[in-house]
């Protein structure tokens, strides 16, 4: 059988969950894409199937200057908010990745993909199964470790596509995407002097 050049895998966000032990608490497993070749880094932190869609600062950070020297005392702690994608994400079929599947932390997609990373081909699982699975256990081991801690969110997922806009009528014009629909526009009256 040929080997596949690339693999389909979703995120597994219930890989760790987010919590500050009183009021939060949200699934946030991540996979950083993996990149090689000549003058490429990983610096730039892509996330597989998934984003940061917003990032919190629970605290600045200590910076102390004396003199020409600025040392920092303590880092800012963030909590950064991750939003995952609803279908598979295509990666290179690599070592980096393949790790990641039989880990957990990525699901392979389809069938060929989980062949790919050396699951056998009657142990495949739906990645739905598979999810909601993995969702139950990590609840069920966050409260063993945390028992007073708050609700778990569900997992936060990209909003769908916008509908195309629809054609709009010679005599009136477009609004914005930003701007609220001719019909959802309050006006009221000048004010008389």
């Amino acid at each position: 059988m040929p080997k596949e050049r690339f693999l389909h895998v979703v995120p597994n966000p219930w890989a760790h969950i987010d919590s500050d032990g009183q009021n939060y608490a949200r699934p946030c497993g991540k996979v950083l894409h993996y990149y090689t070749g000549p003058g490429v880094s990983n610096a730039h932190h892509d996330l597989v199937g998934a984003r940061i869609a917003h990032v919190e600062t629970l605290s600045p950070a200590q910076v102390r200057t004396i003199g020409n020297l600025t040392m920092v005392g303590r880092h800012a702690q963030e909590r950064h908010v991750i939003e995952y994608e609803r279908g598979p994400t295509r990666v290179m079929n690599e070592k980096h990745y393949q790790d990641e599947v039989r880990a957990g932390n990525l699901i392979a997609y389809d069938l060929p993909s989980a062949v790919a990373c050396g699951i056998p081909a009657d142990e495949f699982v739906a990645p739905e199964k598979l999810l909601a699975e993995f969702r139950d256990v990590a609840i069920k081991q966050f409260y063993l470790e945390n028992p007073n801690a708050p609700e778990v969110s569900d997992v936060l997922y990209a909003e769908e596509a916008p509908a195309p806009a629809q054609p709009a009528a010679e005599d009136q014009p477009v609004a914005p995407p930003s701007a609220p629909a001719p019909s959802d526009v309050v006006t009221s009256a000048p004010a008389e002097h």
